[in-house]
């Protein structure tokens, strides 16, 4: 197997922060590598025996009682014990969508009962519609987390109302797509993996062309290897107009 980039040393190290930082933001475009970096701030945490939950959200999450039902799901997995009364809750309540700050009021106080602290790693959280009461809950939940929650947000570019008055009381940890964008020597390095012979005018030119974008240097890696080495630098230049790229994406 051909390997990915791999997360730089100074974005790796930021996960000895994570269960001291109250909140930490990922936002950056489809494929800049965020899963790559969440994946290895999860493995340096549980390396630690830091407790971590996980949660990918969806549309489908607009709905509060299926947003809280996961919640608390993911939350179990990692606090024993967990969730019962908030289950419970759930069960009674004839109109969730009425009765969403019920439901925070009951996730935050069990979450202050648990410790040490969590790290709950919630990716896509521009997925919600802000109207939702979804939404309401999750912001809520970034407003009112208690100390023994620390969040890592995701997003491709929305972040909850509450973030900003978070941020107040204590400034987060931010990775933004300027962080996550590779340079030349990590794209060097990943033609260097797929067998292509990393020229300083090959480098440069896939440089230009992706501006560093994880995903599109590696598509574009893959769809060198499988050109002459005389044709390079001409489909390198092609890449430009993103037709070449765009139907290699389609393709793979």
């Amino acid at each position: 197997m051909v390997p990915r980039p791999t997360v730089r040393d100074e974005l790796r190290s930021l996960a000895g922060r994570l269960a001291a930082t109250p909140l930490t933001l990922v936002v950056a475009p489809a494929g800049s590598g965020k899963t790559m970096l969440l994946d290895d701030w999860r493995e340096s945490l549980s390396s630690r025996a830091t407790p971590v939950a996980s949660l990918d959200l969806a549309r489908w999450h607009d709905d509060v009682a299926s947003l809280a039902s996961d919640l608390v799901d993911a939350l179990a997995a990692t606090l024993p014990g967990f969730g019962e009364p908030t289950r419970a809750l759930l069960a009674s309540i004839a109109d969730p969508a009425r009765d969403w700050p019920g439901i925070a009021r009951s996730l935050l106080r069990e979450l202050t009962l648990h410790g040490p602290p969590a790290v709950l790693f919630l990716d896509g959280v521009d997925e919600f519609d802000p109207s939702s009461p979804g939404a309401a809950l999750l912001d809520a939940l970034v407003s009112d987390a208690p100390p023994t929650l620390r969040l890592v947000l995701t997003s491709r570019g929305a972040l909850p109302p509450a973030v900003a008055r978070r941020a107040l009381a204590a400034p987060p940890i931010e990775v933004r797509a300027d962080d996550l964008y590779l340079r030349a020597d990590e794209i060097a390095r990943t033609l260097d993996a797929h067998g292509v012979e990393a020229t300083d005018t090959l480098v440069t030119q896939l440089l230009a062309r992706t501006e560093g974008w994880a995903t599109g240097v590696v598509l574009g890696a893959r769809l060198l290897a499988r050109t002459k080495h005389s044709e390079r630098q001409r489909v390198v230049s092609d890449l430009g107009s993103g037709s070449d790229l765009l139907a290699y994406v389609g393709q793979e």
